[in-house]
């Protein structure tokens, strides 16, 4: 699990350094279609014959703007610039370096499918075999050259340039008033071939292993790339003037808020005592439940006793039919769960009984 997210984590450091450098080339060339005197790129060709330069991207005839001869291979170049090269070199203008086919070591060779992943690691493996002198005494560069799906492999082209001689003529053209910024191979200033290598001493441009694009599906990814990352700076930036103005709406609130709340507290504190006395109004009393319970008695009938302990009573008296007062007391609104616990004849000689009963008073009875 580990060296799967180190291998992810490679790959999007890679994939951001690459996207830095598309979105710096891609500056590069707009400055240099909007002024192009001071931004465009000189190509200079170097070979064994001849040293000849023009501004980057050449016309189709490839006329170069000044050519000085050169006496072989390893001649080193002057130490002053040529006469004919003073009008280019006082702009001290950015340099793409484009040496000779013939400067070049190529080879070709494969690595499995399942290698892509770790292309550097399994390129760098195949050195010492495919190189004649040490790696480090060489500039290198590698392409991707075409996909054979039947075998599962990759076919990759190595292209290796030796150190000693291209820092000599780096440090030549740097000491003339140019900026190399590129080292290419090529059969002149219009070069075809897709190999960059690193200037000595700077790093080189990191790159994806994807197939050799066309210039408008290279301008297309660089401008998807740099509209998703503007639609992310812009989401960003949305939502922090979101919170930030959610802060802002808390702080004015808070204020107001706070008075409304002091209020509320001083409201509450008046109504508290008639809050206090509604609630002993609702509460049940004795003289209620006996006004109550007298307008529900017969005429031939009376109590002798009247409890009241909160909302239950118990009533003692005497009636001539105890199970029709229960009935009369059940149907009314004041009273329920009325029930007869005793019912007994006073004596010989009267129609009267005495009862006892309980009951409870309903929440509503006053």
């Amino acid at each position: 699990m580990r060296s799967w997210i180190c291998q992810l984590r490679g790959f999007g450091m890679r994939f951001l350094r690459w996207w830095a450098g598309e979105l710096t080339a891609a500056a590069e060339a707009v400055l240099a279609w909007i002024a192009p005197r001071r931004f465009k790129m000189l190509a200079v060709f170097v070979d064994r014959a001849e040293i000849s330069a023009a501004y980057a991207p050449t016309k189709s005839d490839g006329q170069p703007l000044v050519v000085t001869a050169r006496h072989g291979a390893n001649a080193p170049l002057p130490a002053q610039p040529p006469s004919s090269w003073q009008s280019i070199v006082t702009r001290r203008p950015r340099t793409r370096l484009v040496l000779g086919m013939s400067a070049a070591y190529r080879h070709t060779f494969y690595l499995p499918l399942a290698a892509l992943s770790q292309v550097a690691s399994a390129a760098a493996l195949q050195y010492p075999r495919l190189l004649p002198v040490s790696p480090d005494q060489l500039l290198l560069d590698y392409r991707r050259v075409q996909d054979h799906s039947a075998e599962a492999i990759v076919e990759f082209t190595l292209a290796a340039l030796k150190r000693k001689d291209t820092e000599l003529l780096v440090e030549s053209l740097e000491n003339w008033g140019l900026k190399v910024r590129d080292i290419q191979i090529g059969d002149g200033l219009v070069t075809t071939a897709p190999f960059h290598f690193a200037v000595p001493g700077r790093r080189a441009r990191v790159r994806l292993l994807m197939p050799r694009l066309r210039p408008i599906d290279r301008w297309l990814l660089r401008s998807a790339t740099a509209l998703g990352v503007i639609c992310l700076s812009l989401a960003l930036t949305q939502q922090l003037r979101a919170e930030h103005a959610v802060i802002l709406a808390e702080a004015a609130a808070r204020e107001p808020a706070s008075a409304v709340l002091t209020q509320q507290s001083a409201v509450d504190r008046m109504l508290q005592p008639l809050s206090f006395a509604a609630t002993l109004q609702n509460e049940p009393g004795a003289a209620g439940t006996l006004r109550e319970f007298t307008a529900l008695l017969p005429q031939d009938s009376w109590i002798t006793t009247l409890e009241l302990s909160g909302h239950a009573v118990r009533v003692v008296g005497l009636t001539p039919d105890p199970t029709g007062l229960v009935k009369a007391l059940s149907a009314s609104r004041t009273f329920r769960d009325v029930q007869l616990r005793s019912s007994m004849s006073s004596g010989q000689g009267t129609a009267s009984n005495r009862f006892e009963m309980t009951m409870t008073l309903r929440e509503s009875a006053p």
